[in-house]
């Protein structure tokens, strides 16, 4: 939907509840709730300040809820967020799957849900979603990232994503693949897709996955929450199994720039290059323009480190959505 509309409508919804629980609708501030799954890297701690700063502007209470990654967590600060009577919950969730149960929950007590950033399983009845285009600005890496290797030249990567099974890091990871396929092999963005589902089909199911066609491997995958320090430990992991990779594909910048300071532990620096899928935070940006700084100021080439940024940040997309 246009954004413009579900700002709108989202808007009047929360509107029409509060004035539906008080006759004086006018004399009543909303309040908002926000449960969060988690508050560990700059990325999230922006999306916090964002819906606060939104809430604020508007003259509305704002109560952020930060469940540390910890699913359990997750559902109390759900429940308390309920039991606060919070006109309108913004729900980061951890698991796509298991958080259709607080959808229900909140949804039971009369608190309309809006999913944001995180995608929950579509048998939830949110009433919108504020949420980053991961395959467009995916696909548009991938195509990126076969200029920084000869045409001959096997891509061996690994890969860092987020959890298991989030819809995003899934969208993200094929996203990246099928950008290759399609620039290594000249393949429209449907086939790149096509191909590229089925190699993170043997990903998942293996651990490992290879592409003949684009001459592309993955040969290995670590689960780190999106959150750099987990990124270091995943990539020193990494490092050790697969030390002669060239590449790493990661899910967000996050994950990735702790995984630099692992590469640069392991003076590998001009061994391996590091991409990502997202999501375009301050030192994610900093990180990408600083080896054409050194290039311009010290001839002196550093291996690129790409972080995509789609057009609007997730504080702004926030905004629109309250």
């Amino acid at each position: 939907p246009n954004a413009n509309d579900v700002a709108s409508d989202t808007t009047e919804e929360v509107k029409e509840k509060t004035s539906a629980d008080n006759t004086d609708a006018d004399s009543q501030t909303v309040k908002i709730g926000f449960a969060i799954k988690s508050t560990g890297s700059s990325f999230y701690q922006a999306l916090a300040t964002g819906v606060q700063n939104a809430c604020e502007e508007r003259g509305w209470e704002c109560t952020v809820l930060n469940a540390d990654m910890d699913i359990t967590k997750e559902q109390e600060n759900v429940e308390t967020l309920i039991g606060q009577q919070v006109d309108a919950l913004l729900l980061d969730a951890i698991d796509p799957l298991g958080a259709v149960a607080l959808v229900k929950a909140a949804v039971a007590a009369g608190v309309p849900v809006i999913e944001v950033d995180a995608p929950i399983d579509a048998s939830a009845e949110v009433i919108t979603t504020v949420y980053n285009n991961n395959t467009t600005t995916a696909f548009m890496v991938g195509k990126y990232i076969p200029q920084f290797f000869a045409d001959d030249e096997l891509i061996s990567s690994v890969v860092l994503s987020g959890g298991k099974g989030n819809t995003g890091g899934t969208e993200r990871r094929q996203g990246m693949v099928a950008g290759i396929i399609a620039e290594r092999m000249g393949l429209s963005e449907e086939e790149a897709w096509s191909e590229a589902a089925k190699f993170d089909e043997d990903l998942i199911a293996n651990g490992h996955a290879f592409h003949e066609g684009a001459n592309l491997e993955i040969r290995g995958q670590a689960y780190c929450n999106w959150l750099a320090s987990d990124g270091l430990d995943g990539m020193e992991d990494l490092l050790v199994a697969n030390p002669d990779i060239n590449c790493l594909l990661s899910e967000n910048d996050d994950m990735a720039l702790g995984a630099q300071k692992a590469i640069t532990a392991a003076g590998k620096d001009n061994q391996i290059q590091v991409f990502c899928a997202a999501d375009g935070s301050k030192e994610g940006y900093a990180t990408v323009i600083r080896p054409f700084l050194y290039f311009a100021e010290l001839s002196s080439y550093a291996k690129p480190f790409f972080a995509s940024s789609a057009t609007a940040s997730s504080t702004e997309l926030v905004r629109i959505a309250i």
